[in-house]
């Protein structure tokens, strides 16, 4: 196991590799010149002196190349620059806003998980019952509705109309946890509605067909008890294409929070990385972009660890 995780981790690499170079293309086909807008007046007239010593300043005229390896250079050594537009540190910026994104995405994906897996489990065992037609309806409705809509209309109903909880903004949990948990409500609802409609529907396919096998009517001949055959036997066998989905789906929620944050008005990577698109602001776009794609591809190796605990046949070389 050792040796394996060993393997993955070198073999990120390369992954990581080529990621740098699409988001540092990704960056340089964007509209604008940051130069140009650091330049310009508030009547928006541009200095040309200006232009040309910030230009100078930060490499922008530089070939592509010579821009890629000064930055990777820097990334390497943990030096990631300062933001064109305020001056401040890009790590410090992307740590600070790094924590509440990885809060957001743990709670939006244990509330996934929480109700996903046990409508999944009691729509399997009461097959083309009405809670089974029910519950394949709101995993339905979870899938072909989009978060920034539910967000927006739980905004309306929960804030506006009813006043029971803020609009959106965000408090840390050590100035007030009462006032945290109000903020953190309908983010993570608006999210792992979802995620959890994907989680029912392949939780119900993958039991389903779980409980027809052998070892499953071997273990109910055997005289065990039905929630223990459930629990311990079927169950657990069933999680795997579950533990597939659900941890690329942590890897996705990780990268794919820029729209609820922006909703919500919540301090994370994804609203921040938007903004510095806005700014043309490079570096915070580069190191935003490393940050969230970065989810996904731990989300990958996770899930290959994942396999080893709940079923121990499964062994890597």
């Amino acid at each position: 196991m050792k040796r394996y995780l060993l393997r993955r981790l070198i073999g990120l690499l390369p992954t990581l590799l080529l990621i740098s170079i699409a988001v540092f293309s990704i960056t340089r086909v964007l509209p604008g010149d940051p130069a140009a807008m650091l330049a310009a007046s508030d009547e928006g007239v541009i200095d040309p002196q200006l232009r040309a010593f910030i230009t100078e300043k930060y490499g922008l005229d530089d070939p592509l190349v010579t821009q890629y390896w000064r930055w990777m250079w820097g990334v390497v050594r943990g030096e990631w620059g300062d933001s064109f537009f305020s001056g401040v540190g890009v790590f410090e910026q992307i740590r600070t806003r790094a924590g509440f994104t990885l809060q957001l995405a743990i709670l939006s994906w244990l509330t996934a998980l929480l109700i996903g897996i046990p409508l999944g489990v009691a729509s399997a065992l009461r097959r083309n019952s009405i809670g089974d037609m029910a519950a394949t309806s709101f995993a339905v409705a979870g899938i072909a509705l989009p978060n920034f809509w539910l967000g927006m209309l739980m905004i309306i109903l929960f804030a506006v109309m009813l006043g029971w909880l803020p609009t959106g903004g965000y408090t840390p949990i050590s100035e007030s946890p009462v006032l945290w948990a109000k903020g953190m409500v309908m983010p993570t609802i608006a999210l792992g509605t979802a995620l959890s409609a994907g989680i029912m529907r392949l939780t119900r396919s993958a039991l389903l067909e779980v409980l027809m096998q052998d070892y499953v009517r071997t273990a109910r001949a055997k005289g065990l008890g039905e929630p223990r055959v459930i629990w311990l036997h079927a169950l657990r066998n069933a999680l795997l294409p579950v533990v597939t989905l659900s941890t690329l789906q942590l890897g996705g929620l990780i990268g794919g929070t820029v729209v609820t944050e922006t909703v919500f008005f919540l301090p994370g990577v994804g609203r921040f990385v938007v903004d510095a698109v806005i700014q043309k602001d490079y570096l915070i776009v580069q190191m935003g972009l490393m940050f969230l794609t970065l989810g996904v591809v731990i989300a990958n190796l996770v899930a290959d660890v994942a396999y080893t605990v709940l079923d121990p046949r499964i062994r890597y070389e």
